[in-house]
């Protein structure tokens, strides 16, 4: 069911985009490129907002806050994963790895993943543990 609500927003989003560009386009190809290019970045930009603040609220904790860089190096990452978590692996690729016990009697492994997801979240992790057996 997550799956099918991801699937109708990204797809949505995807329309939608490209009938604002389709109808700047012809007025002004440079306010349509530009559009779409903020929208691109819309998430990474609130990603920042939210990197910042949490930086900025940190301070007060008494365990040492992360480092600038290394903040900057993790907002890069979540900008560059979540895309394809959120409108790719859990809306499309939620079943590419079918559940696998192991043959040989060996415990297998539970994944719980959080609210309004499903199990493409785990996808990579579990094309790992597929792999391990």
């Amino acid at each position: 069911m997550v799956a099918r609500l991801q699937q109708c927003l990204v797809l949505g989003g995807l329309l939608g985009a490209i009938v604002w560009a389709s109808f700047w386009w012809s007025r002004s190809p440079l306010l349509a490129g530009l559009s779409l290019v903020a929208l691109t970045c819309s998430h990474t930009t609130i990603l920042a907002i939210e990197f910042g603040g949490s930086y900025r609220i940190n301070g007060r904790d008494p365990l040492s806050r992360a480092r600038v860089p290394q903040c900057i190096r993790a907002w890069l990452a979540e900008s560059w994963l979540a895309p394809r978590v959120f409108c790719w692996y859990q809306p499309f690729r939620s079943r590419a790895v079918p559940d696998h016990l192991s043959a040989n009697g060996r415990r297998g492994v539970v994944l719980v993943h959080g609210f309004l997801c499903n199990r493409g979240f785990w996808t990579s992790w579990l094309r790992e543990l597929r792999a391990d057996d």
